[in-house]
């Protein structure tokens, strides 16, 4: 077995890890509650590289949505062009899994202090580490390949701290607990199933396009880094509206989708995907909570326990990669091997 799918097996631990450490009077929750009531914070800015800055999707979409002014960047981006936009009000989270990335780390040198900065990384003795107010550590262990429990516990804490700005401001807040419990014992489930289905219907893909929208175009945006790096395929990935504004033309024989569907914000849109893939002759598969019946060949439904659209990101990743890793086996790769790519 690879790496890849070691880490990719050890994901339900490494969130237990996490749950384990992210109680209510876990220091950095208490710390961050803090900061936030005493400074009248008001502006909530996550940056990050590859998929550490799509995890600040999730944020925005929960802290949005609740009135709350909240942006990602990813870091190059951010420090070239809006780090002159930053205010007194504005809280920043300097988000980096290996606590290593150079462009978080250049970035985090043209702030002259910790002041209203907090670092999210997986390991203590990193440079990122170093830096900040707070410092949220993932607990997800060591990882030598393509992201997979550094990532959940990237979602996870992204989460957790959404949570603790939303309960600042006296907005929906969600039974983080809970829900990541159920998530853990789902993924553990999902771990132990077949995704032989998956594999047999992409069996000859040259490339896939991931389509999800709110904190599922977190999972879009990462799963196509994950069938990039790990699985050598190209793919690319759009929100649901902006699909049907133009790659939606794109669709024939041979066109590939993987769509995230557990918002209801875009079930409407999910399914003119569906239909447009399957008239044109394209190929799809749907990660969703609903029942979809259709009988086509070229359609295949993957149904999670999901109940909450924002924690979706914990799981709908998983059943792809497995899929990534078998069909690169298949294909005579080693799955997850990272060469080139810097963390």
């Amino acid at each position: 077995m690879s790496k890849f799918y070691d880490e990719m097996r050890q994901q339900s631990e490494a969130l237990q890890k996490l749950l384990d450490c992210y109680h209510d009077d876990y220091r950095p929750v208490v710390e961050l509650t803090d900061i936030i009531k005493e400074r009248n914070l008001s502006e909530f800015v996550f940056i990050g590289m590859g998929s550490s800055y799509f995890v600040g999707y999730i944020a925005c979409a929960i802290l949005n949505k609740n009135g709350i002014k909240a942006k990602a960047y990813e870091a190059k981006e951010f420090s070239s062009y809006a780090i002159h936009t930053i205010q007194d009000d504005t809280l920043i989270f300097l988000i980096s899994q290996s606590g290593d990335s150079e462009e978080v780390l250049e970035l985090s040198k043209k702030f002259p202090t910790d002041h209203n900065i907090i670092t999210v990384t997986n390991n203590n003795d990193r440079p990122l580490y170093h830096r900040g107010e707070i410092k949220f550590l993932l607990y997800a262990g060591e990882e030598l390949a393509t992201a997979t429990k550094s990532y959940t516990n990237t979602v996870a804490a992204i989460l957790k701290i959404a949570n603790v700005i939303s309960a600042c401001f006296g907005k929906e807040t969600f039974d983080f607990d809970k829900l990541v419990r159920a998530s853990i014992s789902e993924m553990k489930s999902i771990l132990e199933e077949d995704s032989s289905v998956i594999v047999d219907l992409f069996k000859d893909a040259e490339y896939i396009c991931l389509v999800g929208g709110g904190a599922s175009y977190c999972t879009a945006s990462h799963l196509e880094l994950v069938v990039e790096e790990a699985g050598k395929m190209y793919a690319t990935r759009y929100l649901p509206a902006q699909f049907l504004h133009g790659p939606v033309e794109l669709i024939n024989k041979g066109f590939n989708v993987i769509a995230s569907d557990f918002s209801e914000n875009y079930r409407v849109e999910i399914d003119r995907i569906i239909d447009n893939v399957l008239t044109f002759g394209g190929k799809i598969c749907v990660l969703t909570n609903r029942d979809i019946t259709i009988s086509n060949p070229n359609f295949l439904s993957v149904k999670l326990n999901i109940d909450n659209e924002f924690y979706a990101p914990l799981l709908e990743v998983i059943p792809i990669e497995l899929f990534i890793y078998k069909l690169g086996v298949q294909r005579g790769i080693n799955p997850g091997h990272i060469v080139r790519v810097k963390k």
